[in-house]
């Protein structure tokens, strides 16, 4: 609905603002992760409405990212509790796996990134380069 709102308002030469509404922002960044085509054609279709990718890489850089489990990850499951209730039947999963990452150490000045991390808090550049990360997913 917003999408369609931000079109009228840019098609009848109201002021449209720049600050996207929060269903509008997880459509748009849910699209982009799905397919990032598909994002560019809808983004084309409705004259721009929606956000820049390059305004989604910010939206996804805001979240921190470190080994281990994120509070971006259990914020989210929260959310999920919050809106559930036993009698509703709604079931969702934290999915895990691992994927492959480019082999690269690097050295930030306080820690080295890229190396084995088992959560011990071993911060020695002894430790194996990493070949592999362990996701999670939601849903």
């Amino acid at each position: 609905m917003d999408l369609v709102k931000k079109q009228i308002a840019k098609n009848s030469g109201k002021p449209v603002h720049a600050q996207y509404a929060p269903a509008l922002r997880s459509f748009a960044l849910t699209l982009n992760f799905y397919s990032p085509q598909a994002n560019k054609f809808i983004r084309k279709t409705f004259d721009t409405c929606l956000p820049h990718p390059r305004t989604l890489e910010k939206w996804y850089s805001a979240v921190e990212v470190k080994p281990g489990f994120t509070e971006a990850s259990f914020s989210a499951l929260k959310q999920v509790k919050k809106s559930t209730d036993e009698t509703s039947g709604n079931i969702f999963s934290l999915v895990m796996d691992e994927m492959a990452v480019r082999q690269h150490v690097e050295w930030d000045d306080i820690i080295y990134h890229g190396l084995i991390d088992i959560g011990t808090e071993l911060d020695d550049d002894c430790l194996p380069v990493a070949k592999k990360a362990l996701t999670q997913v939601y849903f």
